[in-house]
């Protein structure tokens, strides 16, 4: 089953000609617009989903349950109706939920910000720690869940890989270089990173002709990692100005 309401974009959810006769896909629809912008009306109606899939699974009675990018309050109840009937419950983790909402809902609510991200760790964690299975997309989230008591031994790593029979490669309409780091900083410099890369990718974007965009993207989930994505007139303006730095 799959949240219908929710404005993302969605791979091909119809049924293929060589699924199983018996697989079937079930979109869930909030009963109003999903209000992807405000906080407490979005927890409501991220509720509102995860009790209709609690209904299905009532309703279906699967042996196993897979939850996968789901929010914490849509996934709880999938969680406590698969544990009702008697299901295996295995929680994929896309992301660490509980670290994106500690670094945002605290700045929008600095009074009761804290308060409802300890929540959220808490109720993420727990979760994690309660699972038959744990499926991350990463080597990077072992640490943090060993440290929160998850069982190195029910956590399986399977990387995101996108179905390439879907997309196809198309001609290049000219010669622009795309240029793409990972850079991880020691925490403690973490901040000021941030703060000299943004002064750096404003001037470049700014006053360098053939630097055409230039981003400075952190990770919510490991908050000490940094993504560089820049896009050049082409690779000898990019070499250009690499090599002068």
């Amino acid at each position: 089953s799959w949240s219908a309401g929710f404005q993302s974009p969605k791979g091909n959810l119809d049924v293929q000609p060589g699924d199983p006769p018996t697989f079937q896909t079930i979109p869930v629809r909030n009963k109003a617009q999903f209000a992807k912008n405000s906080f407490f009306r979005r927890r409501q109606q991220e509720i509102e989903v995860g009790r209709e899939l609690a209904r299905l699974c009532a309703e279906v009675r699967p042996d196993v349950v897979l939850a996968g990018n789901a929010p914490l309050d849509t996934e709880r109840f999938v969680q406590a109706a698969a544990k009702k009937q008697g299901a295996r419950f295995v929680f994929w983790l896309q992301d660490i939920y509980s670290r994106a909402i500690s670094a945002v809902v605290p700045r929008k609510f600095p009074v009761i910000g804290h308060l409802v991200a300890a929540w959220y760790r808490h109720l993420e964690f727990r979760m994690l720690r309660e699972s038959n299975h744990v499926v991350t997309i990463t080597h990077d989230f072992l640490p943090l869940l060993a440290a929160r008591g998850v069982d190195p031994a029910k956590v399986t790593i399977i990387e995101n890989w996108g179905p390439l029979a879907e997309l196809p490669a198309k001609p290049r309409r000219d010669n622009r270089y795309l240029h793409f780091g990972i850079w991880h900083i020691r925490p403690k410099y973490a901040d000021a990173y941030v703060r000299a890369m943004s002064a750096n990718a404003r001037a470049s974007a700014g006053t360098e002709p053939t630097c055409h965009r230039f981003d400075v993207i952190r990770d919510l989930a490991i908050d000490h990692r940094f993504y560089l994505y820049q896009i050049y007139q082409d690779q000898r303006a990019h070499d250009v100005v690499h090599v002068a730095q």
